[in-house]
């Protein structure tokens, strides 16, 4: 393991972050060795999203929406029973019952990457802070409000965050600006 670079002094504690090849996505025994290496802790966590083409999908309560083609970065949180490795694994495989607001984009959209954050105290403030800064960046932009925020108290307008034009960066270089830290895989 290369121990990454770019480690912000907000957050000390070990995190990790891979960007998938596509390949690796449809190898469900590649990608349970990637799961078995994230904790079981509680945590926050960054997916990265790719729609290769528009959809009308429908977010629960929410309603139905058209999501434009494109990447999509999602902040959430990992408190249940196996924590991150269990979230992130969920969303890795595509598996499970639809839940969640971002199960529904899952089944459409391709995982490109993830990044998380194991934490001891609240998670909410972490994924928070993450999407309020991730939409000060240039092209982003809101496409469901509500989206993965319903619980939220710190008045974020949703916890998924759309790029049409693709990432202009790279997914490092995002999560840096938006104090996510990273070691890569």
């Amino acid at each position: 393991m290369d121990e990454g670079v770019l480690q912000p002094d907000i957050f000390p504690s070990p995190d990790r972050f891979l960007t998938l090849p596509n390949a690796l996505t449809t190898m469900p025994t590649m990608l349970e060795g990637i799961i078995q290496s994230i904790p079981p802790q509680a945590g926050s966590y960054v997916l990265w999203l790719h729609l290769p083409q528009t959809q009308d999908l429908t977010v629960g309560r929410l309603g139905s929406f058209t999501f434009s083609a494109g990447d999509y970065i999602y902040l959430g949180s990992a408190q249940g029973p196996d924590g991150l490795r269990a979230r992130l694994g969920r969303h890795l495989l595509g598996s499970g019952q639809p839940h969640w607001h971002i199960d529904r984009l899952r089944v459409a959209a391709q995982v490109r990457g993830f990044g998380y954050q194991v934490s001891a105290g609240l998670l909410q403030s972490t994924e928070c802070r993450w999407s309020q800064r991730l939409a000060t960046l240039p092209d982003a932009s809101h496409p469901v409000p509500g989206f993965g925020s319903s619980d939220c108290r710190s008045g974020c307008t949703a916890h998924l965050v759309c790029f049409p034009d693709g990432i202009e960066q790279t997914f490092e270089d995002i999560a840096y600006q938006i104090g996510v830290p990273l070691k890569n895989i």
